[in-house]
């Protein structure tokens, strides 16, 4: 059994992109809806099964250590920060939506840490412009929690 750890996940894309669900599910193994799910870089639906995704795992996104985890996701937040102000929903009777505030990243941190140390994956998502531009990443923890069958994809470096 490989020891505890986690592997980080990026993407960018469009909220339009986000909707076809058929390229977030693994289908029955061996499927050519499987093999599709295996090649998009759509965030799955469940987390853990980032996992199935082999060419997507990265030497240099793969953690022992529960604090370089939490690192890369700072840095790319702040690499790519929430967009401020509306998210680019059409107006309604003249009024925009309000956005929810970000958390901000401190609490990300936080939270996620702690998580991450209890076996919860870390994820966070959010809009980057008003255009639809939305990024997604996560730690993902290594064996999983709620998908223990699935085998590591990168075990770490010794």
């Amino acid at each position: 059994m490989t020891l505890g750890h986690w592997h980080g996940y990026l993407w960018t894309g469009s909220s339009k992109d986000l909707k076809d669900v058929s390229l977030r599910r693994p289908g029955v193994p061996g499927t050519p809806a499987t093999q599709e799910f295996l090649r998009s870089s759509l965030p799955p639906m469940r987390l853990g099964h980032y996992l199935l995704r082999r060419n997507a795992v990265s030497a240099d996104l793969t953690w022992t250590d529960v604090d370089d985890a939490i690192d890369w996701m700072a840095a790319t937040y702040k690499s790519h920060p929430p967009m401020e102000g509306d998210v680019g929903f059409p107006a309604v009777n003249g009024a925009r939506p309000p956005l929810a505030g970000d958390v901000g990243l401190d609490a990300r941190r936080a939270t996620s840490r702690d998580g991450l140390l209890n076996g919860v994956d870390a994820y966070w998502q959010y809009y980057t412009n008003p255009n639809g531009g939305v990024i997604a990443y996560a730690a993902i923890c290594c064996p999983h929690t709620h998908l223990p069958d699935i085998p590591c994809p990168l075990p770490p470096r010794p």
